[in-house]
């Protein structure tokens, strides 16, 4: 698989996109980019400019930061998921015991 450098903006813009949806609970969406900046410890100009696709270049380390965040983002819902479906497993048994 080539990795382009388009293809690395676009998948990193993507995860900023929906970092900055994830923390827009309602106060806008300037607040929830300073949010996103303070986690992925870059400026919420920087933020924007994702948010805009305005980004030319992403560095590595910028890169290396969000999809290390993503991952946590993504072991954290699948530990919450695993546990619903284990409250969910064990109502089924329940109610298929009666």
């Amino acid at each position: 698989m080539i990795i382009t450098a388009d293809s690395i903006r676009m998948e990193i813009t993507g995860h900023v996109k929906e970092a900055v949806l994830a923390h827009d609970d309602g106060c806008g969406v300037v607040i929830a980019w300073d949010r996103v900046a303070r986690l992925y410890q870059m400026t919420a100009r920087r933020v924007r400019a994702y948010w805009y696709g305005q980004v030319n270049v992403v560095p590595a380390h910028e890169a290396d930061r969000v999809r290390a965040h993503r991952k946590a983002i993504l072991r954290e819902r699948h530990k919450i998921v695993n546990q619903e479906l284990e409250m969910l497993q064990m109502r089924l048994a329940e109610l298929e015991a009666e």
